[in-house]
C-alpha cells in the first residue's frame, strides 16, 4: 500500500477522478504481459474505438459489463474459442512464468483501474488467476460491481497451496481406495 502523495505524477498509473487523496492509502497493481490467443480482429481498436474509450460517469462503472454477448470485435473463430474457453489456455503460460495463479481475481485492463475505489484496489494485492469466484458464478453475465462483490477479501496464498495439497491427497486416496469399504 502506498499513500496517494507518493502516486502523484506516476506515468504508469491513471489517477482516479478527482486525483489521489494524499493521505489515503492505495493498493498499487503490478503489471505483466498476459499471453492471449487472438479472438478479436487485429484492428479492433481502430474499427471500434468507442468500445475502448473506458469513460464512465460516477457510479456507472460498477453497472457496466466488461464483456458483451455479441461483441462485434470477436472473429468467427474467436467466438468458438471463447465458447469452449480455448482462449484461456494461453494464460497457462502466465501461470508457468509466475505472473498468475490458477485461482485468483482476474487481471484487469490498466484503462479501468482509475474507476476502482481504494478499497476495491485490494484485489490487486492478490496475484491474478485464470479462474475465480466470478468465473464460476456467472462469468460474462456479471457486471463489474457483481464481479467485485465476489472478489477475495483476503489473499491467503499459503491457504491456497494447502487447498491444492488437500485436493491432490484426496485424489490419491480415492485412486488407491484408501478407507473405502
Amino acid at each position: 500500500m502506498m499513500p496517494g502523495r507518493d502516486l502523484v505524477g506516476r506515468s504508469d498509473l491513471i489517477p482516479p477522478p478527482g486525483g489521489y487523496d494524499p493521505d489515503q492509502l492505495y493498493y498499487v497493481p503490478s503489471y505483466f504481459t498476459l499471453a492471449k490467443l487472438r479472438t478479436m480482429y487485429s484492428d479492433a481498436r481502430t474499427r471500434f474505438p468507442e468500445l475502448y474509450a473506458y469513460r464512465f460517469a460516477p457510479g456507472e462503472f460498477h453497472r457496466h459489463y466488461p464483456t458483451m454477448r455479441s461483441d462485434p470485435r470477436v472473429t468467427r473463430a474467436g467466438r468458438i474459442m471463447r465458447k469452449l474457453s480455448i482462449d484461456e489456455l494461453a494464460n497457462l503460460w502466465s501461470v508457468l512464468v509466475g505472473d498468475m495463479r490458477l485461482v485468483g481475481p482476474r487481471p484487469e485492463a490498466p484503462e479501468v483501474l482509475q474507476y476502482y475505489t481504494a478499497d476495491e484496489m485490494y484485489k490487486f494485492a492478490c496475484k491474478p488467476g485464470i479462474t475465480g469466484l466470478a468465473q464460476i458464478n456467472g462469468r460474462g453475465l456479471l457486471d463489474w460491481g457483481q464481479t467485485d462483490r465476489l472478489r477475495p477479501r483476503v489473499c491467503p496464498p499459503a491457504q491456497r497451496r494447502l487447498d491444492l495439497k488437500i485436493l491432490l491427497i484426496t485424489l490419491k486416496q480415492i485412486l488407491l481406495r484408501y478407507g473405502a469399504f
